[in-house]
This record gives C-alpha cells, structure tokens and sequence, in this order.
C-alpha cells in the first residue's frame, strides 16, 4: 500500500527539481489547482475517447476488448487501448497534482481521504450533511 504522505512530500520534491529545471511548471498551490483542472480537462477527454470505444465492444472479465462486426477490429482495440492507457495517466496525474498540493500546504492527505470516506459512508445511510 502506498503511504500516501511520503508521496505526496517525493512529488512535492521532483515537481521543485523540474522547476528548478526550467519545466514549466509551479508547484505554488493556485497554480496547481489550475493544473489540476486542467488534468481533470484532459482525463475527460481520454475518457469520452475510452468509453465511446468501450461501448463498442463487449468487455470480459479479463479487460480484454470483443469488438466483432467492426471493418478493423484490431485498429478499434488498438485505440482502446491507447484511450484507456491515457485516461490511466491523466488519472494518475490528477492523483499527483492533489498529493503535491497537500505536501505544499501540509495538509495530512491520508486523514483527509479517510474523514472524507467517513462523511461519505454517513451519507449513505442518511446522516450527516448533504444526504
């Protein structure tokens, strides 16, 4: 399991060594949440790609993609599997725009998530806030 602090701290880090440099990028927390929206931007993209390919064909257990009727079935797996691979990394690069924002602010990223769970999982069953 990844411990979620210790990674947000090492993201932290490379993104300053990246700045550092010259990547255009800056670790300050406003610009990060621009980032971060911007990736969210760009997963949505991904994803629309994805799950419009996804619908094509019948999905089993195993990932593996059935896209029978279709001219190139083959070149409709190919991209599937690009789409899904670039919504996985878009993912992961919201996932490290959030961590290096907890790092900047010491935030205690894991407690978050687990409080935010405990709020959530309350809502389920009709308690709390914003049922």
């Amino acid at each position: 399991m990844i411990e979620l602090n210790g990674t947000a701290s090492i993201a932290r880090n490379i993104a300053e060594a990246r700045q550092k440099n010259g990547a255009n990028i800056n670790t300050d927390t406003v610009h990060m949440l621009k980032h971060c929206a911007t990736e969210v931007v760009e997963a949505m993209e991904a994803y629309v790609n994805y799950s419009a390919l996804k619908q094509l064909g019948d999905m089993t257990k195993d990932s593996e993609v059935m896209f029978e009727g279709l001219e190139e079935p083959d070149v409709a797996y190919q991209a599937f599997c690009e789409d899904r691979k670039r919504f996985s990394s878009e993912l992961g690069d919201i996932v490290s725009c959030v961590l290096i924002i907890a790092a900047q602010e010491c935030i205690d990223i894991e407690k978050a998530i687990l409080d935010c769970t405990e709020r959530n999982r309350k809502r389920a069953n009709k308690q709390g806030d914003k049922l």
